[in-house]
């Protein structure tokens, strides 16, 4: 009625003032014009004057306030929020059909859509499609979405941002269970008219078997982005029968600068120990630790949590201790050790929030003598490593200590700065990401100068092509069919390759004629796609 109706914007515009108090504690340099703005939305709440334009006009200024953070390649800064539901997390509908979507040619579509929330979606199908939220094993957070239908022509799942000026790198995960060939991508299509597109899902990761839908089947996609500012589009997309899942859409902005290899080791707590150890008996350690406080030093390093477990019962002693000389140590001088006769699992770790996007390599220097070996690992007997656990995705480690030169642990003396090994974890993240890191093992350890280096995105991990939808060149051959016989005139040294509906790969024996029976195929000439129907 007319009071619920003249009530709701000021409702809702109740809610959006709770919204600001974590970005009020950024304090990026528009922070000021950001909070006039929020008392002059709070003066019209307090007064019953709000509306739909002071709701508009608060994140408006939301907007600006947030393109005041300033970036550059040592400092890029997570642009994820200017995308709406980028992670699919609200799972409500209120997206929007792109009018000129064709489903299977019925007024009210034909299948099950749920459109996401701040998106808009093109459908091109034929028979029966699902546009909507998924729960099977997200990437990020709870909810993932999806476009499916009998026959796929065209999906592309959308929305509008205002980019400034400078470079950006795009990621987002996808996964499929459907054959090749693979068009899903995610792009960027910016106001000078240029697309900005990841390559396609790789074939040879794709898992179409059991498994499909967890978490070992997503696929990173990248797209670097230049742009001289404005509105631009992005999204995911695929072409004919690409079925897809996908998550998590993220946007890292570097300013000036194009993105390239950086030093994060800053953005560590404590990298090297030089800050020493918190002043109080167990302080900071993992609350589930197993020890006996009786029988050892516990100290955490500051910025870390450590974890001990150990068999209590036939514990003689124990040092999870900081460690100090000016000559030997990998870094400065001071690093941290872990040792016990009893050690059943050591573990140090600290979580921060991913930099940047790209390729990720954590370093660290590890060294120990013979006194307390695995007791579990009969083969490498000293196995700590690193590891690192990304969002949902499955906890990452690198090579064990003892698969590297073991000589100095039975030297005399074994701590010198020459007995020092460098464990290596390369991994892959997305700005904002939670990444948890750090060093586990079941022997013996001590360890020093912890560095993190992001090689951004490789070169070959991306291309830049026209306009979105471009036109397909003229092509010097030219495919017809005639008696269950796909024909191919004008080939020189292309690749041919030809799949049936359901992705599976036709044998082609001769790449000019090829039998098949009755139905819709694709083939694939280098990278374009052509359908192909034989009667």
């Amino acid at each position: 009625d007319a009071y619920n109706a003249a009530a709701a914007p000021w409702i809702e515009l109740g809610k959006v003032l709770l919204t600001f108090d974590d970005e009020i504690a950024l304090a990026y340099p528009g922070l000021d014009d950001f909070k006039a703005a929020i008392a002059t939305a709070q003066a019209a709440y307090d007064d019953f004057s709000a509306s739909q334009a002071t709701i508009e006009a608060l994140n408006a200024a939301r907007t600006a306030y947030m393109q005041t953070q300033p970036a550059s390649g040592e400092n890029p800064i997570d642009y994820t929020w200017a995308i709406a539901n980028a992670s699919f997390e609200e799972n409500v509908g209120g997206g929007t059909l792109d009018p000129n979507s064709y489903r299977d040619g019925k007024e009210a579509g034909n299948g099950s859509y749920t459109l996401p929330k701040g998106w808009t979606v093109y459908l091109n199908h034929a028979g029966w499609c699902n546009s909507v939220y998924i729960k099977d094993a997200p990437s990020e957070g709870k909810m993932a979405y999806e476009t499916w239908a009998a026959t796929i022509n065209e999906f592309d799942v959308y929305q509008t941002v205002n980019l400034k000026p400078g470079y950006y790198v795009l990621s987002g995960q996808m996964r499929t269970n459907a054959g090749g060939p693979y068009t899903q991508h995610v792009y960027c299509s910016t106001a000078d008219g240029k697309t900005f597109s990841s390559n396609p899902l790789v074939d040879t990761l794709v898992i179409t078997g059991d498994g499909w839908n967890g978490l070992g089947n997503w696929q990173t996609m990248y797209a670097v982005i230049n742009t001289a500012g404005g509105d631009a589009r992005l999204g995911f997309k695929s072409g004919a029968g690409g079925f897809m899942q996908f998550d998590n859409l993220r946007l890292a902005y570097y300013g000036a600068d194009a993105p390239d290899t950086t030093s994060f080791t800053t953005k560590l707590a404590n990298p090297s120990f030089e800050e020493g150890t918190q002043a109080t008996k167990y302080a900071g350690f993992d609350t589930t630790s197993v020890v006996n406080l009786n029988k050892g030093n516990f100290f955490a390093p500051i910025g870390w949590i450590p974890y001990a477990k150990l068999d209590t019962a036939k514990q003689g002693w124990a040092n999870v201790v900081g460690i100090e000389n000016a000559t030997n140590m990998a870094d400065g001088t001071k690093g941290f050790e872990m040792w016990s006769d009893a050690i059943q699992t050591y573990k140090l770790s600290q979580s921060i929030n991913a930099p940047a996007t790209g390729l990720y390599r954590l370093t660290a220097a590890v060294r120990c003598d013979e006194s307390a070996p695995s007791k579990t690992d009969t083969i490498w007997h000293y196995d700590a490593r690193l590891f690192a656990k990304v969002a949902n995705f499955a906890q990452l480690e690198s090579k064990k200590f003892g698969e590297g030169d073991t000589s100095f642990v039975r030297a005399t003396p074994w701590d010198t700065k020459e007995a020092w090994q460098t464990l290596t974890l390369d991994f892959k993240a997305g700005v904002g990401e939670k990444i948890t890191l750090g060093i586990v093992s079941s022997s013996f350890m001590q360890i020093d100068n912890f560095t993190l280096t992001c090689f951004g995105v490789p070169a070959d991990s991306y291309i830049e092509t026209g306009l979105d939808r471009p036109a397909k060149p003229a092509s010097a051959y030219r495919i017809y069919t005639n008696d269950g016989v796909i024909n191919i005139a004008g080939l020189t040294n292309e690749r041919v390759s030809v799949y049936d509906i359901a992705g599976r790969q036709i044998n082609v024996l001769n790449p000019s004629q090829i039998s098949v029976k009755q139905g819709l195929y694709f083939v694939k000439i280098n990278n374009e796609v052509t359908k192909v129907l034989v009667k």
